[in-house]
């Protein structure tokens, strides 16, 4: 340890003023130690020793131990008969020159001499003024040639000493903080990458665009020869609805309808859905002619066999169209066509009569996309038609409420020749005047089993929907209740139904109809003495109802072999849903006398 004064001077040297009355008080608590100088005027050991105006660096201090030395000689014979505690620690037992010279050295020099220092020190004879020179060296040069020849250090008492590291360098710590917070953002941002950029997002994203607008769709897309992005501008022709797309997900993710057209970031995969370009060349057989594609305009003819090539198109749905007149006649072509593909598409106006018959009995008729007529009674006649010459001729009925049926044949018009007739049906079972007949019929015969014996009749949800809840049913029942048991003056002694006869069933739904129909009412009255007469009151009306193909109708195959299953509909398949309007009187035969 220093002496008071060696330390002050030190302090002075180290700090660059006196030392303030606690810090000398510190000293002293620490037995004038030199190294306790530093923690005391709060200066950490590795900053520079500056002035006390901070301005210019002082030397570095270098104790010279000689004072220290003669210290130790005067404290000898007192050192020697001290008693040591059982708990010091191994530095305050040594009492050897050697391990006295190396506890100093270990003290001020700060770390345990090298086999070559312990030799210095042994010339020496361990005196303490020998650890002097190797003071100059304590800085951070000496520190890291200490830590790179911590090997040849001498171990104390048998210990094997562990390497000194050199302090790190703050800013050095701070780089190593932001180059891990780096590395760890960057891993995230490469995992996050490659889940976003992956093949199943990409077409998860890009189905839900598809129900956006257009562009939002188109910055997926690329064209197929050319991988390149598809502009707005490039669809002249087409519209969101008529665009042709890919919108299932499992179709996405296989095959080659994606694939990887570059790279997002330098790093992950581009993929992109791959549009396949359509070319389409319209030609036309007559002039004066202006020929579209979705409403906008394709060209003109000039000629009689003209055409116009459309060139790298988006596929999807394209209704061409051909206006003008010819010979006087006004001329207007439809044709609606699916591309997927490149092919031609002909405008050719032809000219033909046919006549056309179906089970549609009021259908609508229809070539191409346009309805060039309507039947009656299941026919129609078409005279010079000019039509394209690849629509197709069909018959086609659209009810009320949005629903439809259409002939399942449909047939082509250039191969219809002059003057021909045409059969086009629909394997759909329709209501006939004969089924519709027998279920009327039917429903009658439940009415005059209630007229009879007064009493509900069995299956009657068989015959009417909800029974006899039915408005068809509960009018009927209330004709009989007021000329029999609710009768105001005579009653009838019995009601008669009779001669039942449809006259026109029209389809007014896909499984709906009207049935109108004519009936015979017969009310018989016996002689009574109160009336004294007797006979018939006989009553023709006209009547209309609604009759419907039951939800459920049973089909069971019999395995009886009496018995076969058959695709044909029978008045048990359909029930009389309710009234369409009120009964009118045909004829009255009166015989009552």
């Amino acid at each position: 340890m220093a002496t008071q004064n060696r330390w002050v001077d030190l302090f002075r040297q180290i700090v660059g003023r006196d030392p303030k009355p606690e810090e000398f008080q510190a000293g002293k608590a620490s037995g004038f130690d030199p190294k306790s100088i530093k923690p005391i005027a709060g200066i950490p050991f590795d900053d520079a020793k500056t002035e006390a105006n901070g301005e210019e660096p002082l030397e570095e201090a270098v104790y010279d131990l000689t004072e220290e030395a003669a210290y130790l000689a005067e404290q000898a014979p007192a050192r020697g008969s001290e008693t040591v505690p059982a708990s010091s620690s191994e530095a305050d037992l040594a009492t050897t020159p050697e391990e006295i010279w190396v506890e100093k050295f270990l003290t001020f020099v700060g770390r345990y001499p090298t086999e070559a220092e312990m030799a210095q020190g042994q010339q020496a004879d361990y005196a303490l003024e020998s650890i002097t020179p190797f003071l100059a060296g304590t800085g951070e040069a000496a520190s890291a040639k200490s830590a790179a020849t911590y090997q040849n250090q001498v171990p104390v008492g048998g210990q094997v000493l562990p390497p000194l590291k050199p302090k790190m360098n703050k800013w050095k710590k701070r780089g190593l903080i932001a180059l891990v917070i780096c590395l760890v953002a960057g891993f995230a941002g490469f995992f996050y990458g490659s889940f976003y950029f992956s093949r199943e997002q990409v077409a998860t994203r890009y189905l839900k665009a598809v129900k956006g607008t257009v562009e939002d769709s188109l910055s997926y897309e690329v064209w197929s020869d050319t991988k390149k992005t598809i502009s707005s501008k490039e669809l002249t022709y087409q519209s969101k609805k008529t665009m042709a797309r890919v919108t299932n997900k499992k179709q996405l993710l296989s095959g080659d309808k994606m694939q990887v057209v570059g790279r997002e970031f330098l790093i992950f995969p581009k993929w992109a859905v791959l549009v396949d370009p359509v070319d389409i060349t319209v030609t036309t057989n007559t002039k004066d002619l202006t020929v579209s594609a979705n409403d906008q305009e394709v060209f003109k003819t000039s000629g009689t066999n003209d055409k116009k090539e459309l060139k790298h198109l988006y596929p999807g749905s394209y209704a061409f169209s051909a206006v003008g007149t010819v010979s006087g006649q006004s001329i207007s072509l439809s044709q609606d066509v699916v591309i997927t593909r490149s092919q031609t598409v002909k405008m050719n106006v032809q000219y033909v009569s046919f006549s056309v018959s179906s089970n549609i009995s009021d259908g609508d008729l229809y070539v191409g996309a346009k309805k060039v007529g309507s039947l009656v009674d299941g026919e129609a006649e078409v005279k010079n038609l000019a039509v394209a010459g690849d629509a197709l001729v069909y018959v086609k009925k659209t009810f009320q409420d949005k629903s439809s049926i259409q002939s399942d044949n449909q047939v082509a018009v250039s191969s219809i020749t002059d003057g021909e007739s045409l059969t086009l049906d629909t394997s759909k079972e329709i209501l006939d005047r004969d089924t519709a007949d027998d279920l009327v019929t039917v429903a009658y015969s439940k009415l005059e089993s209630y007229a009879d014996y007064e009493e509900t009749p069995n299956g009657l949800t068989d015959v009417f929907k909800n029974g006899n809840q039915n408005k068809f049913y509960t009018d009927v029942k209330a004709t009989i209740d007021s000329n029999t048991t609710g009768a105001k003056n005579r009653s009838a002694d019995y009601i008669d139904f009779s001669d039942v006869d449809v006259t026109k069933v029209t389809q007014v739904g896909k499984d709906s109809y009207q049935v109108d129909f004519t009936v015979v009412y017969t009310f018989g009255y016996s002689y009574s003495s109160q009336h004294r007469s007797y006979g018939t009151i006989k009553q023709k009306l006209s009547w209309s109802c609604t009759v419907s193909l039951k939800e459920n109708r049973d089909k069971k195959k019999q395995s009886d072999s009496n018995y076969y299953y058959s695709n044909s509909y029978t008045y048990t398949d359909y029930y009389i849903t309710g009234t369409n309007g009120d009964s009118s009187v045909i004829s009255t035969e009166n015989t009552v006398s």
